[in-house]
C-alpha cells in the first residue's frame, strides 16, 4: 500500500471520532462517487444528514469536513486502482 495513501487514512483516523467517520462514510456511500461520477469539489451535506449529526450531538461542520476527507481518500484509492491496472 502506498505511504501516503496510509497517511491518508491514519490522519483520517485520528482526526474524526468513530461516529463522526461513520456518518462520513455512510453519506459517502450513499451518493454515487465512481470514476465516471467523480467530482472535484467536496459535497454539500444533505438537510438529512446535518439532522442525524445534530441529533447524535455532532458538530455539522466537523462532518462536513470528514465527508471531504474521505472523498480524497477515495479518489486517492481509484487513483492507485487505476494506476495498478495499467
Amino acid at each position: 500500500m502506498d505511504t501516503s495513501f496510509q497517511e491518508l487514512l491514519s490522519s483520517y483516523v485520528e482526526r474524526y471520532p468513530q461516529e463522526v467517520r461513520d456518518l462520513a462514510e455512510t453519506f459517502c456511500a450513499s451518493t454515487t462517487r465512481l470514476g465516471h461520477h467523480m467530482v472535484t469539489q467536496p459535497m454539500a451535506l444533505t438537510g438529512e444528514v446535518k439532522a442525524q449529526a445534530l441529533q447524535r450531538g455532532l458538530d455539522v461542520e466537523l462532518v462536513a469536513n470528514a465527508v471531504a476527507d474521505y472523498s480524497a481518500i477515495e479518489a486517492r484509492a481509484e487513483s492507485m486502482h487505476k494506476a495498478s491496472r495499467s
